[in-house]
Order: C-alpha cells, then sequence, then structure tokens
C-alpha cells in the first residue's frame, strides 16, 4: 500500500509517518519548501515539494497513491483569514486533485479536530451524530474543510478523525504547561471546574490506521480520545508527578485570561507572527468542557486508547529532557511515592 501524507514534518504527521512505515507502507510526503526534515531524517520516504495554498503540480504527488492521510493544517494563526486559508483552502486544493487524479478508489483521511464538533455544554461527551457548534475561527475553518472532503468523496472511501487536545513528544504547544511546572507553578483558569479529553499522539495513530483499513460505508466521521477526562487542577499534578514537581495552582479569572488573549492577538497582527494564546484560543478555554465519545470508534473500528494519561505525561516529560526542550527540569524526577 502507497500513502501520501500531508503535513508530515508536523508534530502528529512525523508520527504518523513513522507508524505507516513500520506498518509496511510505502509513504510519499508533501512537504513545503520551507518544511524541516528533522524528523524525517533518514526515513524511507518519497518527498515531493508543493503548497498546498499555491499548489503547482499535485498530480505528482498522487501518482499510484492508495490512501492520502491528509494531517496538514493551522492551528494558530494571527488572524481569521488565515485559519481559512490554511485548513479550508488547503483541503480544497488537495481534494480537487484527488478528483483530477482519476483513480475512482482512492481513499481519503482527513485529520480534523473536536474543535470542528465544537464544546460540550451540558458536560456530556459529544458524539458523532451531534449537530457541530464551533467557537473559535479554528473549529470553524476544520468543519468547512470537512464538508469539503465530505463532498468530494463517497462515505466508504472518507474517513474523517477529530482528536481532542492531543500531546506527546515533538509537541509544542502543551510544552508550556511542562515549562510552567517545572517553574513550580501551573495557571488555572477561574473557576478551575472544565473538564477536558486528551489523546496521546501514539494512541491516536494507532486509531488512524485502524480507520484506514475499515472497510465500513456508514457516516465516516469518528472521534478519538484518550481515557478519562481530566480537568486542569488534576492535570497540572499530573504533570507535576512527571517531572518531580508539586506546582502552585494559580486561578486566573475568565476576564484577565479574555484580557490576556487580546494582547496576544494584537501582538500576533503586529508581529506577523500567530501566537498561542489569542482571541481565538482563549474562546475556546473558556467553554464549560471539551469531551467526545469513543463509543463508535470502539464499537467500529476496535479502537481502545491503550495510554494512561499519566503514563503518557511521563513519557513526554523524559522525551522533552533528552530532547533539551525543559530548561528548568532537573534531569532525572524526584522520587514519588
Amino acid at each position: 500500500m502507497k500513502a501520501l501524507v500531508t503535513g508530515a514534518s508536523g508534530f502528529i504527521g512525523s508520527h504518523l509517518t513513522e507508524h505507516l512505515i513500520h506498518s509496511g507502507w510505502q509513504v510519499r510526503c508533501l512537504l513545503r519548501r520551507t518544511s524541516s526534515l528533522r524528523w524525517l531524517d533518514g526515513l524511507p520516504i518519497d518527498l515531493v515539494t508543493d503548497d498546498l495554498i499555491h499548489p503547482r503540480n499535485l498530480s505528482r504527488a498522487l501518482i499510484d497513491v492508495d490512501v492520502v492521510f491528509h494531517a496538514a493544517g493551522v492551528t494558530k494563526a494571527a488572524n481569521r483569514h488565515a485559519f481559512f486559508e490554511g485548513n479550508l483552502l488547503t483541503t480544497r486544493h488537495l481534494v480537487d486533485a484527488c478528483a483530477r487524479s482519476g483513480n475512482a478508489d482512492l481513499r481519503f483521511i482527513y485529520i480534523s479536530s473536536l474543535s470542528a464538533a465544537g464544546p460540550s455544554l451540558n458536560g456530556r461527551p459529544l458524539e458523532e451524530d451531534d449537530p457541530p457548534a464551533p467557537v473559535s475561527w479554528y473549529g470553524r475553518s476544520k468543519l468547512l474543510a470537512e464538508d469539503t472532503v465530505l463532498r468530494g468523496f463517497p462515505p466508504e472511501l472518507l474517513r474523517i478523525i477529530r482528536p481532542p487536545i492531543v500531546y506527546g513528544p515533538r509537541d509544542r504547544d502543551f510544552l508550556q504547561v511542562f515549562e510552567c511546572v517545572s517553574l513550580g507553578f501551573h495557571f488555572v483558569a477561574r473557576p478551575g471546574c472544565q473538564r477536558v479529553n486528551f489523546i496521546h499522539v501514539d494512541d491516536l495513530v494507532r486509531g488512524i490506521l485502524l480507520a484506514a483499513r475499515w472497510k465500513g460505508n456508514n457516516q465516516p466521521t469518528f472521534f478519538m480520545t484518550g481515557e478519562g477526562d481530566h480537568d486542569w487542577p488534576s492535570i497540572g499534578k499530573s504533570v507535576g508527578r512527571a517531572l518531580g514537581r508539586k506546582p502552585l495552582m494559580l486561578p486566573i479569572p475568565v476576564p484577565v485570561l479574555q484580557g490576556i488573549g487580546g494582547v496576544g492577538s494584537f501582538l500576533s497582527k503586529a508581529m506577523g507572527k500567530a501566537l498561542v494564546l489569542n482571541v481565538d484560543k482563549i474562546r475556546e478555554a473558556t467553554q464549560p468542557h471539551w469531551l467526545c465519545s469513543n463509543a463508535k470508534a470502539t464499537e467500529q473500528l476496535g479502537f481502545y486508547p491503550s495510554i494512561t494519561l499519566d503514563e503518557g505525561l511521563a513519557s513526554t516529560a523524559d522525551w522533552y529532557r533528552k530532547a533539551g526542550w525543559l530548561r528548568h527540569s532537573p534531569s532525572q524526577p524526584f522520587m514519588r511515592t
């Protein structure tokens, strides 16, 4: 089997590429000229250079491909336009190229997000049949991209994967939580009762490969999440256990968070660079809950998460240390009982 992976230089895409190779796939990676090859160096892959925003010849990338894994996208941006360009426009260009390829059996796996479905307002984990209600530009751009692939492929050839927060080695976004805890504190939005789902990148990639092999032909969207749901104080404590720290919980009122988001958005526009803390991300961070159900993925794909949050955070902390990404962490965690 031959796969085309977009976003292969990124966090999820690089792990997906490695798992595909280890599973015996031939892998072609579609990358921009400016993409880093740090995580791909030495892997037996076929590289094709193109830009999904301004494509020149996507037909070259699709030659003899059996499955497209579309992991490329934008998770933070300086403005609304950049979200829709990086998530919706790129997906349209790729779907159009697939249609022109003439391969009627080409399968398409789209890595979307729980943000496309929106928050769980009543605390009940979302299911795939719930009407989507995204609250951020990021979520809206991912939902419109989902609509694009739904129109471009029949259900039996399409899989849409909606993970919650993804963490693990190589992830720089969640690294900021580790950095704060390593300094001895952990920020919690007041009143601190928001509950969220997480999934380790290795569990997610296993689920993606299960979806790629699935032969079903009904509704193609799947939530995939790790075990349990968690609040932010307990997450801080779990990261603390991984680092051998007991962080001080620092509550931040929602209006203060919103102000921080406003400053972040202003700086993003002024600097022309996307920052993690902006109005869009704070809008997501202040929702009641971000929960989804694995029931469909378990029943139809046989997907079960195998990595607990404590296990995943501990192994991620070890990777951060070895990579030199945790500047204030001891080389070995303190003894824990």
